[in-house]
């Protein structure tokens, strides 16, 4: 990692997933959850519960001890955390570019003493992914930090962002989290004369092409999903409430049309 450019240590940590868990009717984690789920990992269970988990969750959830509760929503996180390594590494080539860059895969590895002492290990990705499923061992990277603010405080740069959400989401990644609050304007590293550029910060809930996925079904997903659209529909229609409403909430014009490209188009998008 460059001497000069700042870092962030990101953790994929069931504990800190409010959206899972309020859309599963989960309660704020505590101290007794973590207990349980402890206790759940000691004797053996978890394992087991994990392989019979099936696509239906969320229809009886609620219905899981706490302990099966914690345990899942640790599984989901070293998912997000398994897709996001995967997507950054097919997407080397726009690392430092367009997305952050990756210094290194780290895992803080947790005892399940429930106390505060944590070891921090970091190693490359393969070899992290195959040390830690059985631990309550939390992943993270070490990302690089983007110095700027969110796209949607500057809705002008909407063109950029249709470009990089393509960049992006090539023939092969699907990016099922594309929004403005995913992406930063990054501030320009070279003073006033440098340029800004739109970059995406999150690609955990992404998915890499499989062999098992034929052509057409890849295509039509790509096309029903619409990641670009997700882009440029949602801007154009914050900045004609912005002009109708006469705000001046963002630099620069209030006028901007949003023109889908081939590759949201069924015809024009090769794979």
């Amino acid at each position: 990692m460059p001497q000069s450019q700042s870092s962030i240590f990101k953790l994929y940590d069931h504990r800190a997933l409010p959206a899972i868990s309020e859309d599963s009717d989960i309660r704020t984690w505590t101290l007794a959850r973590e207990e349980a789920l402890c206790d759940f990992i000691k004797a053996g269970d978890r394992s087991a519960f994990l392989a019979s988990v099936d696509e239906d969750w969320p229809s009886y959830i609620t219905g899981w001890s706490v302990a099966q509760q914690e345990a899942f929503l640790g599984h989901t996180c070293r998912q997000l955390y398994a897709a996001e390594t995967a997507v950054y590494s097919r997407l080397e080539s726009l690392q430092g570019g367009c997305i952050p860059t990756i210094y290194a895969a780290a895992l803080l590895v947790d005892d399940g003493n429930l106390d505060t002492n944590f070891t921090v290990i970091v190693s490359d990705g393969e070899q992290q992914r195959e040390s830690f499923p059985d631990l309550l061992n939390i992943p993270g990277i070490l990302i690089q930090c983007i110095d700027g603010f969110l796209l949607e405080d500057l809705a002008t740069r909407a063109p950029e962002s249709v470009g990089v959400v393509n960049k992006i989401c090539d023939p092969d990644v699907i990016n099922r989290d594309v929004r403005p609050t995913n992406m930063l304007v990054a501030r320009p590293s070279s003073g006033k004369n440098g340029s800004w550029k739109v970059v995406m910060v999150d690609c955990a809930i992404s998915e890499l092409r499989h062999g098992s996925k034929g052509d057409k079904d890849w295509r039509e997903e790509k096309r029903t999903l619409d990641e670009e659209g997700a882009i440029g529909y949602v801007t154009e229609m914050t900045l004609k409430r912005a002009k109708q409403a006469g705000r001046r909430i963002f630099k620069g014009p209030l006028s901007w049309v949003y023109t889908p490209s081939d590759r949201c188009r069924p015809t024009g998008m090769s794979v």
